[in-house]
């Protein structure tokens, strides 16, 4: 239906006739309860065909259309609360009460309860998964071998008890930032940008005799991520620089509290920055008309689970030992590249003789 936007679109279907009738349906009749002061949320954003098709548009498969249609006269029948079931992620029955509460927001995703799918994961698996690739690297990399072990032994003895683990609001650990650079003492070659695989890259934009006044300032151990969604994935970036860089004023920088420090590390905030689940739920969360917007509230009400603190520093040492490691085999592998073809233009010169 909408071809020339990748965002989600919002269709109000508006009725004044909510009160208990009968209707004409598949040539039967059929008596419909009173809805007056209800409303049926459906996202129907994770129904689709996924874009495999020739077009390459997301299309709703018959099945799809067949369970919206369901679910919409499921409930509006009178056997409703038989027929009909709130679904996580799909669809909400809500009262005019409850969107009052929220300051009657339509959005669906206020309403719409969110399924985090790594929140019953058995992380023994990955662990034992990561534990086996850094040993694989170890073998691979004996000038790294001291520094996997050290990982690898940071792994047998962190403690994954999830009952040690405490659900915070983001909300509760993170608050905006607003240093802009009005003394200009940043400029052009400071200018950075976010990317939606959450790194930090100079920008591409042509920044020469613009106005660096206003960009925000991000030092070191903060954040900024751009409000605007690219489809399925936020553009967002961490400060792990010893260097103050600035963005433009229209993306969101923040910062751990301070009073929040001792409990949670930056560095592991990122981490669960960069999982794939944060990227689905944050757009799931996002809203908007002609652009999608995740909103800094929309942002502060999702939810994290932290480990106690030393658990943390396990993890990210464990993070960048492996991400050094594979770094090391990366420029090995380059080098490889780069020497191959020597190598087999000396073997054909040397069997010419």
């Amino acid at each position: 239906m909408f071809y020339a936007t990748p965002i989600s679109v919002t269709l109000w279907i508006c009725s004044n006739h909510k009160k208990e009738k009968k209707v004409i349906r598949n040539n039967k009749e059929q008596s419909i309860r009173n809805r007056e002061n209800e409303i049926l949320f459906i996202d129907a954003r994770e129904l689709g065909d996924g874009g495999a098709n020739e077009e390459g548009y997301v299309l709703l498969t018959d099945d799809d259309k067949q369970k919206i249609a369901d679910t919409y006269f499921n409930w509006q029948s009178k056997d409703w609360k038989t027929l009909y079931h709130d679904e996580p992620e799909f669809c909400y029955s809500a009262t005019i009460e409850e969107i009052r509460r929220n300051d009657y927001t339509l959005f669906p995703s206020k309403y719409i309860d969110f399924v985090d799918k790594n929140a019953n994961k058995d992380y023994s698996e990955d662990i034992k998964t990561i534990r086996s690739d850094m040993h694989d690297l170890v073998l691979q990399v004996g000038n790294m071998d001291s520094i996997l072990e050290n990982a690898v032994d940071g792994i047998d003895k962190a403690s994954l008890d999830i009952k040690s683990f405490v659900t915070y609001s983001l909300g509760d650990l993170i608050e905006q930032t607003d240093n802009r650079n009005t003394e200009l003492k940043f400029g052009v070659d400071d200018v950075m940008g976010m990317t939606i695989t959450k790194e930090i890259m100079p920008t591409k934009a042509n920044v020469v005799g613009t106005d660096l006044s206003n960009f925000k300032i991000v030092f070191p151990g903060e954040f900024v991520y751009n409000p605007r969604t690219h489809g399925k994935k936020i553009g967002l970036g961490f400060n792990q620089s010893d260097f103050p860089f600035i963005i433009t004023w229209n993306n969101t920088s923040f910062k751990i509290k301070d009073n929040m420090s001792k409990m949670v590390l930056p560095e592991f905030l990122y981490l669960y920055f960069c999982k794939e689940e944060w990227d689905r739920e944050a757009c799931f969360r996002s809203w908007g008309s002609s652009t999608e917007v995740f909103s800094w509230e929309a942002l502060c009400e999702m939810k994290i689970s932290i480990p106690p603190v030393e658990v943390q520093e396990k993890i990210v040492f464990v993070y960048k030992a492996n991400s050094e490691a594979k770094e090391v085999l990366e420029r090995l592998q380059k080098i490889q590249n780069e020497l191959s073809p020597i190598f087999i233009k000396g073997a054909i010169e040397e069997g010419s003789r």
